[in-house]
């Protein structure tokens, strides 16, 4: 974690070297976040590509359902 000014890097070091434990914590739950936010933007991108790709087939009644029930997480 990078802050503009000096005096604010220094006071996260300065909190890093206090208590680690908690920086562990949140630094484990802000990466689950990145995991969650990284496979729910794959999972859109794949979704709108396969309808993209889908347009011109004969699939409108899977089509219909899918829009209807929406993506399957």
């Amino acid at each position: 974690m990078m802050h503009k000014t000096k005096q604010g890097q220094a006071a996260v070091d300065h909190f890093k070297l206090e208590y680690p434990a908690v920086t562990n914590t949140l630094e484990e739950k802000r990466k689950e976040k990145a995991r969650i936010c990284y496979r729910k933007k794959l999972l859109m991108r794949l979704w709108k590509q396969t309808e993209k790709n889908m347009e011109g087939k004969k699939i409108s009644n899977f089509t219909e359902v899918l829009k209807t029930s929406g993506p399957l997480l």
